[in-house]
């Protein structure tokens, strides 16, 4: 009975694994300032929906590839992704249902491209 009850609550509070689940599905933040990528928390997880908080200047290219994918700024208006590389898109979406929310996107070929919803984004 207790052990129904404690696996009941890690479900609800949803942890698991190292990564946070919510209703959106796996939670990931990302600062950029401390190193850390928006590629690299896109490759370490799992096929479920996917959010990542951004925090800092990301100096980086980014492929998406998969679906469900969410990058949203975190706090509002605190996000960059700066493309260094001027051959390639800032952040080139090629997969279904991404959402990209509150972002500065700037550098590379093009800021944004491929299907997505940009919400309250400056791309420069």
């Amino acid at each position: 009975m207790f052990l129904s009850f404690l696996l009941s609550a890690l479900l609800v509070l949803g942890v698991c694994g190292g990564q946070v689940w919510g209703d959106q599905g796996v939670v990931k933040k990302v600062d950029c300032a401390k190193g850390q990528t928006i590629t690299h928390a896109r490759q370490e997880s799992s096929d479920n929906p996917l959010m990542i908080y951004v925090s800092g200047t990301c100096n980086e290219n980014i492929e998406i590839v998969r679906n469900d994918v969410t990058l949203i700024a975190d706090p509002p208006g605190g996000g960059t992704v700066n493309g260094p590389d001027p051959e390639k898109n800032t952040i080139n979406v090629r997969a279904s249902r991404t959402v990209i929310d509150g972002l500065t996107v700037t550098g590379g070929r093009t800021g944004i491209n491929g299907g997505a919803t940009i919400r309250n984004c400056t791309v420069q």
